[in-house]
């Protein structure tokens, strides 16, 4: 039987010039990111029929 091994798995995303690792960002860039990566998602998934945006900050 093969031997399990742990993987460590760290991602980053470009801050403007600077390439910053995801664990490290502050509330607001993680909700901006989750918003970007699920609306990004959904637009290509249902590409023609949908489109996905983020609401007006303060609207709900």
């Amino acid at each position: 039987m093969a031997e399990r091994k742990k993987l460590r798995t760290v991602s980053y995303v470009h801050t403007g010039e600077v390439l910053a690792d995801t664990a490290s960002l502050d509330d607001v860039q993680r909700r901006e990111l989750a918003v970007w990566l699920k609306s990004t998602y959904l637009n290509t998934l249902l590409q023609g029929r949908a489109v996905f945006r983020e609401t007006e900050k303060g609207s709900g």
